[in-house]
């Protein structure tokens, strides 16, 4: 079973499990309700390191994975996540909202510019008729006139 971080938005595989040390677990608890309101930690629970700032890792090179050296980030033992990288619901509907605005404002532009182009070909029309029609009257006029 794969486990996934915990906080809400984050979608990131893996992560560190909660400390056993009773005042960190509450620190790391207490991080987690700021957006998780009344959660409580299971055996599962998992934050993964984009939560924690870079001070807060040991950095070692001790892990050989098919052959090639790889590094490996170790969590210090008084680590407290801080960090939430996500977009909060509600700057997610604003923005929502706005690129439903942009969206209708491009609408009407593109309505008004398709009515100007109707009401442009109309007036082409009228002129074009007019001036087939005095084209006309005048041919009728003359060969009148002459007879």
């Amino acid at each position: 079973m794969v486990n996934y971080c915990l906080i809400p938005c984050c979608k990131t595989k893996g992560g560190f499990k909660f400390p056993c040390e009773e005042n960190l677990r509450k620190k790391w608890v207490s991080f987690v309700n700021k957006r998780r309101r009344f959660w409580s930690a299971t055996p599962y629970s998992r934050i993964c390191q984009l939560h924690f700032t870079d001070d807060d890792f040991i950095d070692s090179i001790n892990t050989k994975k098919r052959g090639n050296m790889r590094k490996n980030r170790l969590l210090k033992d008084c680590a407290v996540p801080t960090i939430f990288r996500y977009v909060p619901k509600l700057e997610i509907l604003e923005l929502i909202r706005r690129r439903q605005r942009e969206i209708m404002q491009t609408e009407r532009r593109f309505e008004q510019m398709i009515h100007e182009i109707k009401e442009e070909k109309d007036k082409q029309r009228l002129y074009t008729n007019a001036d087939n029609l005095i084209f006309i009257v005048s041919f009728v006029f003359t060969n009148t006139v002459s007879r």
